[in-house]
């Protein structure tokens, strides 16, 4: 069974597509041992609130990764949720709906 909630977070870095495959390569796998070293090091208790990922591309690669980490198929019967540190008054614009 597929948790119906994920805590999202989002790395991401440009890498030019004019390299030689070796050098994005490289630069990929730096990018990745990066990510998980940050990911041993995370705070996943300073945030001031979660965002829903409605559907969209990154949404996609969050449900990308969650089929990784279960190692099957799933469906989009669970919830990204994402991270926000910033006060819900300065996200929002000052407008709480």
């Amino acid at each position: 069974m597929t948790p119906l909630y994920w805590y999202g977070v989002k790395f991401h870095k440009r890498i030019s597509n004019l390299s030689g495959n070796e050098t994005k390569q490289l630069r990929f796998k730096e990018f990745f041992e990066d990510c998980a070293q940050k990911m041993e090091h995370y705070d996943f208790y300073k945030l001031d609130h979660f965002e829903h990922k409605p559907a969209s591309t990154d949404r996609e690669n969050f449900r990308i990764a969650v089929q990784n980490a279960l190692q099957k198929p799933v469906n989009n019967d669970f919830m990204i949720l994402q991270p926000d540190t910033r006060p819900v008054d300065r996200s929002m614009g000052g407008k709480l709906a």
